[in-house]
């Protein structure tokens, strides 16, 4: 059954117990809501994460395929919950009074369905749109860390206590602690993530390594004679273009355009599952990922990036 956008955010609002004027179910002239507006915002930012407009969007793109597998809204917003919270699935769902693995068993269908509709959001093709197909510059690529359980040696599926076992290739300089790494590449052009890859392990595979993968964004930027902006880390491979590399304003202008890129590692980074350091299997993480790219994808529609250029 479709649902509109208030009775939406009615049901979005009633699942974390925010009383609502319900005499005010109506969309403003700009598009926001007077609903969201006078209850709480914050309230759904901090228990969702997400703009309930892009969340919206989000659930219309999964909405049929949700029905054939008697996926409601209820199980939507159980699995934004998860997205956002740091906390264990038991936690999670002991908040909302169900059983753990009643909520498990619907939060990972929702994962997965998102997964399997995620190019409907994400696409190597949306960086076309708003500039020549013969220019070169069209984006920008970064590798973001996240961290994750210590793992086993020899076994990236099996966590361990025992500091003598833990796995040195799972290593993240940047907090010390076992990680997954991924590549995101991003439009310059458009508010658009456009490439994501992974996870890698984070201390086996530094940004320049997995951008150089046969099949990877080094082989696809060469098929379509395209360069990336980069880091000073890709030095030496004509698909990019690093931070350093040309005169005083190309180097702002990349500075800014990376800086640009920052903003959506932060984004992803503000669902809190994706930085938590809780058992969490590599194909689940990269699930719980995906999930979180359509969002902050989603969202952009409501918070735009900043210009590329001044």
């Amino acid at each position: 059954m479709t649902i509109g956008l208030n009775s939406f955010l009615v049901l979005g609002f009633t699942h974390i117990n925010v009383d609502i004027d319900r005499r005010k179910q109506f969309v403003l002239k700009d598009g926001s809501s007077a609903i969201y507006n006078e209850n709480k915002k914050e309230k759904w930012l901090s228990i969702y994460g997400t703009n309930p407009h892009a969340a919206y969007n989000v659930w219309k793109s999964i909405r049929k395929q949700a029905e054939k597998q008697k996926i409601t809204t209820k199980y939507f917003f159980w699995t934004m919950q998860f997205l956002k919270s740091k906390d264990p699935k038991r936690t999670v769902a002991n908040t909302i009074n169900v059983d753990r693995n009643i909520f498990a068993a619907w939060v990972k269908k929702v994962l997965l369905l998102i997964q399997a509709n995620h190019h409907k959001w994400i696409s190597w093709n949306m960086r076309l749109p708003n500039c020549s197909a013969t220019y070169k510059y069209k984006t920008t690529t970064d590798g973001v860390d996240f961290i994750t359980h210590e793992h086993r040696k020899g076994h990236e599926n099996v966590k361990t206590k025992n500091r003598k076992n833990f796995d040195p290739k799972m290593y993240s300089h940047k907090f010390k602690h076992s990680g997954w790494r991924y590549e995101v590449c991003v439009s310059i052009y458009n508010d658009a993530i456009v490439w994501i890859n992974g996870p890698f392990k984070a201390g086996e595979n530094n940004d320049l390594g997995i951008f150089i993968k046969p099949g990877g964004l080094r082989d696809a930027l060469r098929a379509h004679s395209e360069v990336t902006i980069a880091d000073n880390l890709y030095k030496g491979h004509k698909e990019a273009s690093y931070r350093s590399k040309g005169n005083k304003k190309w180097k702002k202008q990349k500075a800014r355009v990376l800086a640009r890129h920052e903003s959506v590692n932060s984004r992803l980074k503000a669902f809190g599952r994706l930085d938590s350091s809780f058992y969490c299997k590599k194909n689940e993480h990269r699930t719980i990922f995906i999930a979180s790219a359509v969002f902050v994808q989603a969202d952009m529609q409501f918070k735009p990036l900043m210009d590329s250029f001044e």
